[in-house]
């Protein structure tokens, strides 16, 4: 074999690579997606609100609270590009308040 027909023929299958590459359609993988998401939700809403940004909201027990997420979730930093929610997660941590004691409450009234 001839180093002249051998360097042709690497050439020309190189070069119909790039081509079926060129011509091809461009699919990113889904790591690059998945990498250049950044969600933005723009704002949220807690009833009752507590007064300061991450106080702790007292609730009397039985009663209901409600949570209203509002906002848009945009793709990347280009606008014009939105998403839909599946789901939002909510953690919820609750903490009884000590009661004082009834019987207590009366004796020191008494006194």
């Amino acid at each position: 074999m001839d180093f002249k027909s051998d360097y042709s023929s690497t050439c020309r299958m190189l070069l119909e690579q790039v081509e079926i590459l060129v011509t091809g359609p461009f699919l990113p993988s889904k790591i690059f997606l998945s990498k250049s998401y950044s969600p933005l939700v723009s704002s949220w809403l807690c009833t009752p609100q507590p007064r300061v940004n991450g106080e702790w909201i007292t609730v009397i027990s039985g009663a209901q609270l409600a949570v209203k997420v509002e906002g848009v979730i945009q793709h990347g930093s280009r606008p014009g590009l939105f998403r839909s929610v599946e789901k939002v997660t909510v953690s919820l941590v609750t903490q009884p308040t000590p009661r004082a004691n009834t019987n207590e409450k009366l004796y020191r009234m008494s006194l």
